[in-house]
């Protein structure tokens, strides 16, 4: 039976449970990345923590999703700000204030609160950031909005499908 419930585990049949983090509200949040959907704001609790979203390239659109609908939920651009002002290496950023709130007592549920994914088609989201750097189309951050400290970043890519169309496209136009 040990056997079977590891190789379940290893195997990643059953999904493990995250422990999270707290922010510095006290929020409890945990972050999933969705290789199609981007990166998705979990809340372990029913606290509202208002939170800021970097993209880069500055210029990428940036699409979000409320899943829940407060009445005091919040989507505040910044616009573009130096990335140096964020204390990122970045040259630009694209700045957003979010927040999921409500005035009704107990209207706020654990789960999901938020999702983020840049508005590109043929591009996947990953936790880790590609070995090659010219592959980066763009990456959306996290960030607590008290600390400005980045708990949890999407990088998207191009999906293999669009890297082959891409590719052929060039071999194409250097045929001519």
């Amino acid at each position: 039976m040990k056997k079977l419930l590891t190789l379940i585990l290893v195997l990643g049949l059953v999904p493990m449970a995250s422990a999270g983090f707290m922010l510095s509200d006290k929020q409890q949040v945990d972050v999933s990345i969705d290789p199609v959907n981007g990166i998705t704001l979990h809340s372990l609790d029913a606290v509202s923590t208002p939170w800021m979203v970097f993209v880069v390239p500055a210029e990428a659109p940036l699409v979000y999703e409320f899943h829940q609908f407060g009445d005091k939920n919040k989507a505040e651009p910044f616009g573009i700000v130096p990335g140096a002002d964020l204390g990122l290496s970045d040259p630009a950023v694209y700045l957003m204030e979010f927040a999921v709130a409500s005035t009704v007592p107990g209207f706020l549920k654990p789960g999901p609160y938020m999702t983020f994914r840049l508005g590109i088609d043929g591009v996947k989201y990953q936790a880790e950031a590609p070995a090659d750097p010219a592959k980066l189309v763009g990456r959306i951050m996290l960030a607590d909005l008290n600390t400005m400290e980045v708990f949890a970043t999407a990088y998207a890519v191009p999906e293999p499908a669009t890297m082959l169309l891409l590719g052929l496209g060039g071999l194409f136009l250097r045929r001519k």
